[in-house]
């Protein structure tokens, strides 16, 4: 619902990349930080404390005024909490309008910006579908990469690799 309503107050297509990089950004100060999650939910602060911590949270990202405008009235509702799914529901929309699916691209190192790039272009090809990537860092990959997209993962990492090996040679000896 919320999402929806976020959709419809997007007036420049153009800006939806912003609006999503401000409400990640938002969604990761209150996610990462219980001082903010507190402040937000606990009953012991009015709407006035919480919308001015919001306020110069929102100055300090240079959030644009109707994004600003929503973010204050989903507090007001009582909602913040759920700001998180919002964005998810609003990057679904967005991606839905650009005709593209997202996907979620866990690597063992970081990832430059050009062989994101290669990679997109590698897995629009490979899919047959316009990709969103949200590239992770997870070492525990030890090398390689691991897919996301939909219900199904394609998993191109180390770990994985030696997994299956662990189970080949546990089958052999049994």
């Amino acid at each position: 619902r919320y999402s929806r309503a976020l959709w419809l107050l997007l007036d420049k297509p153009e800006l939806a990349d912003e609006w999503l990089a401000q409400l990640d950004a938002l969604s990761k100060t209150l996610k990462d930080s219980n001082e903010f999650q507190a402040l937000v939910s606990s009953p012991a602060f009015d709407f006035e404390q919480k919308s001015q911590i919001l306020r110069s949270i929102m100055e300090m990202q240079k959030t644009p005024a109707v994004l600003a405008k929503f973010l204050l009235a989903v507090l007001k509702a009582g909602r913040f909490e759920a700001l998180a799914s919002i964005t998810d529901g609003f990057r679904t929309l967005v991606n839905e309008a650009r005709n593209t699916v997202s996907a979620e691209v866990e690597t063992a190192l970081p990832m430059s910006e050009s062989a994101q790039k290669r990679l997109a272009d590698h897995l629009d090809k490979l899919l047959g579908k316009r990709l969103a990537l949200k590239i992770k860092v997870v070492p525990d990959l030890v090398a390689g990469l691991r897919v996301k997209v939909g219900g199904k993962t394609l998993d191109f990492s180390f770990s994985n690799q030696l997994s299956k090996m662990e189970r080949w040679l546990s089958q052999g000896q049994a």
